[in-house]
Order: C-alpha cells, then structure tokens, then sequence
C-alpha cells in the first residue's frame, strides 16, 4: 500500500516546488515509499527529481526514491555516506529494511554520519521504470531466443512511451548522484557501491571526485573490466573453484563425490537437448543461470553441492525453483546500460575462444551470445569510448573482492588497483558476492576506513573468519 501511496505523491510532486540543486533537479521531501515504522533509527525521506535528459528543453522527469538515515551522535561528521545499490535494473529503497535490521549494518548506519539510500533511474521504485517483464535474464544473459525477441518488443514499447532509452546509464546517474548530494545540502561526502554499483562509484571518482572524501567498492567492477566477454570463463572458473572445495572437505566430498566429472558428462549430453522435468524443457542455459546465481549467493553456495548432486541424479527441482524464483529487477535498465556502455566494447567471438574446451563455459556462450544480439535492437545512442577507460584517482579507495565471484572476480580488483593512487585492497577467502552483508571482518574494515580512509587497512581478521567454506551436508555420508 505505501509503495501505491508513493506512486501517487510522485505524480503529484513532479511538477511542484521542492528544494533546488543543479538546473532542473530538486528534492521534495515526502513520505517513505515503504514500511519503515518501528525502527530505531531518525529516517527522513522524498524524492528527487531530475530530468531525464539533462539539457534538453522541456525534458520529461524523473522521480528517484530517496531515504536518508541521520546520524544520530552528539558530534555529526559532515560526509554523508551515498549507497549505490547493485544491478543493472536493481534497486535498495524496497528492500531497505532488510538491510537496516540487519545487526552488521546497525553498526555503522545511524551513528556518526548520515547514510543515504536511493533507487538508480529506471529500476527498483523509480520512476519511470523500465520494467519488461518476467523475461528468461540473469548475468549470464538470455536463456532462449524468445526472451530475446521479448526483449525487443520492450524496447519498442518504452520508446513509444516517450522514455529515451540512451539516458538510462552511468554517466546519467553520476549526475543523479552530484545533484542528490547537492540538493540535500552536503559538500564533501563518501561513496559505499556494491558490485553494479561499483560500476557507477568508479565514473564518479572519474568524472565527478571534487568533494569525494572516500570509496569503498564491495565487489567491484571498474569499467574496463570484460564482464559478458569474460564471464563464460569465469563462470566455468568459479564453479569449479567451488566443488574443488567441496572435494577438499572430507564430509562434503564424502557425500558428494566427483561432483565436477559428473557434471562435465551431464553437460555434453545435455548441450545436444533439453532435459525434461514434470513435461518441462529445462536446458543448459538454465543451468548455467542457475549455476551462477548459486555462486553469487552466501546460503545457495553452500547448499549447491547437495542441489548439483540431486540434479546430476535426475532431479532438476532445484533448477525449476530457481527459474520460477524470476528475478526481481528491471529488465529494461539492464539492458539500457550492457548495450551502450559494456558490450559496445566486448568481443563475442573472443568469448568463444576463451569458452573452448570447457562444457560449463561452452553451455554459458549461447545466453551471452544472445545478450549480444538482444542489444541491436536497444536505441541507446553511440557508446563513449570513455567508459570503458580504466579509472586513474587519488581519491582514498577500498576494494574487497570475494575469492569466488564469476561477475566482480578478484582479477578486475588486481588489475584496477595500479591506478588508484590511494586505493587499498582486500581478497576474501572462502567467500561470494556481496561481503560487507554478511561478513563481521568486512564490516570492521569499513567503519575503519570510513573513519580514517588513510590508514593501512588490517586484514587479519580475514583468514580468521572465513577459514573455510562451510557446505550444507547430510548429517552422515549415505553409506556409512
């Protein structure tokens, strides 16, 4: 109900007053778009309106959700802390409470400096939102040739709606990012960004660092990384990195041996045809989803061993659950910023060559094959080759990157670093996506450098907590 409350107060504030930031941006203070009550926290909130086309005459508006959670400390520090969610096509404002209640998270939200929560234009609660429905796309790309053409028809239905599609991008959300910042009366302020997020921290420190106190990427991704050209590779890479692990724990690989020859035997048979489920085709791009989402996850990581080992035994609920799970995020914004700021730059028949020889990579190719296809019917304008230019800054930067992570690898980590003339970096043992949520070393070593981005990081802790992958196992290996 709040967030239809929100949806009517946008259409009601965007042609009204609110306060002013850069030409044609303005917040207008408001109610949250979602349930908040009863935390212990001081949380303000509105929506920032920007034109969609900064420039241009008589642009159409955009609304970005906005909730800022106040510090709430006898002496406030003056940086507010701006999280930029991941993505493409994600969001942070609808599912903030999570994140708010979670006991890490209370340990640095609230307290010395203001933290400021927003949805990206064109996903999460944004408006408008460029939504396509529940199309077959995950990171791996599309998973048959009629999401494709799905996809397609999308990008015909926004574009008569009078959304310009090549606005919907990093460059354009970096200005979203100065004017919000402007606009709520901050100067100097710091940027926390996670995994897509990244992607949008790094153009800021790119294009934007005046005032930029301190970066913290969380699963980074710099902008000249290969992401799509790469991934079948790193997927098959990841994945296998995964079982090895399981075969190096004796009751994981006790209970599920040779979990990587059965599935290489699996794949061969199952790249010539689908596999049927209840009367359902389940085929290898799914699996390849499926195998990916796994290996971004903290809790589906664990268990994969046991749900490989059903599927490669013939039961592909596993798989089915994930596909009927869909995914919760706009479509249409993903694709908006693959086709003009990733693939323009990324080579398919190169991601064939790097795929040869290994069947998890070589299922992967056709969803990001198609991926590639899917983006000549997207009109979002000529790529700038300045996105893809790897990141020079003296700005005070954390990068942690997990050790398995098909999407944000350690590799593009290493290879940004060089750059960063104050940049830090912290490799993750025995662990996936998303690190500062679920890892108490992680978020020791961001309060700290939130509060001194200067100092020498300590990473002791590291190997401490996350000495091991921890795989969800029968209580005794069958046999025994």
């Amino acid at each position: 109900m709040k967030r239809i409350f929100w949806t009517l107060l946008v259409a009601l504030i965007l042609p009204a007053g609110g306060a002013h930031s850069a030409a044609g941006a303005r917040f207008t203070p408001g109610p949250c778009p979602v349930d908040l009550d009863g935390l212990d926290l001081t949380i303000d909130c509105g929506v920032l309106q920007v034109p969609e086309t900064r420039g241009a005459r008589n642009s159409r508006q955009v609304a970005l959700p906005v909730v800022r959670v106040k510090a709430t400390v006898e002496k406030i520090l003056p940086d507010p802390v701006i999280y930029l969610h991941g993505g493409p096509g994600g969001g942070i404002v609808g599912g903030l409470r999570d994140k708010l209640e979670n006991a890490r998270w209370q340990q640095i939200v609230g307290n010395s400096r203001d933290w400021i929560f927003f949805d990206q234009r064109g996903g999460g609660l944004a408006q408008p939102l460029l939504d396509c429905g529940q199309l077959g796309l995950s990171d791996t790309g599309f998973t048959s040739d009629a999401d494709v053409v799905s996809a397609s028809a999308c990008a015909r239905r926004l574009a008569a709606s009078g959304v310009d599609l090549s606005q919907y991008n990093v460059a354009t959300t970096v200005a979203d990012v100065i004017d919000l910042k402007n606009a709520l009366g901050y100067t100097t302020f710091n940027l926390y960004a996670l995994s897509y997020g990244s992607r949008v921290a790094f153009a800021v420190q790119h294009y934007a660092p005046r005032d930029l106190r301190a970066v913290v990427h969380d699963s980074p991704y710099p902008p000249e990384a290969r992401g799509t050209e790469l991934l079948p590779m790193l997927l098959a890479r990841e994945v296998r990195q995964t079982l090895a692990l399981c075969a190096a724990d004796t009751p994981c690989n006790a209970a599920y041996p040779d979990l990587g020859g059965r599935l290489d035997r699996l794949l061969a048979n199952w790249l010539q045809a689908p596999r049927q489920h209840a009367g359902r085709d389940v085929t290898a791009s799914d699996l390849v989803s499926f195998l990916l989402d796994a290996i971004y996850d903290w809790e589906a990581i664990t268990a994969l061993p046991a749900n490989l080992d059903s599927v490669l035994s013939g039961d592909l609920s596993p798989v089915i659950d994930y596909l009927d799970g869909g995914g919760d995020f706009a479509e249409g914004q993903l694709l908006a910023h693959f086709c003009k700021e990733e693939l323009p730059f990324e080579n398919a028949a190169a991601m064939t060559r790097l795929a040869q020889g290994d069947p998890i990579a070589e299922a992967a190719l056709a969803n990001a094959h198609r991926l590639f296809r899917a983006c000549a019917a997207w009109p979002v304008g000529n790529p700038d080759p300045r996105e893809a230019e790897a990141v020079r800054s003296t700005v005070p930067t954390l990068l942690i990157a997990a050790e398995i992570d098909a999407g944000c690898p350690t590799d593009f980590s290493v290879a940004a670093l060089p750059l960063l003339g104050a940049g830090q970096y912290a490799a993750v043992p025995n662990a996936v996506h998303n690190l500062t949520n679920n890892s108490d070393c992680v978020m020791n070593m961001l309060k700290r450098f939130l509060d001194e981005p200067e100092a020498p990081i300590d990473t002791a802790c590291l190997t401490q907590e996350h000495d091991r992958m921890r795989f969800q196992t029968p209580a005794k290996p069958p046999g025994s």
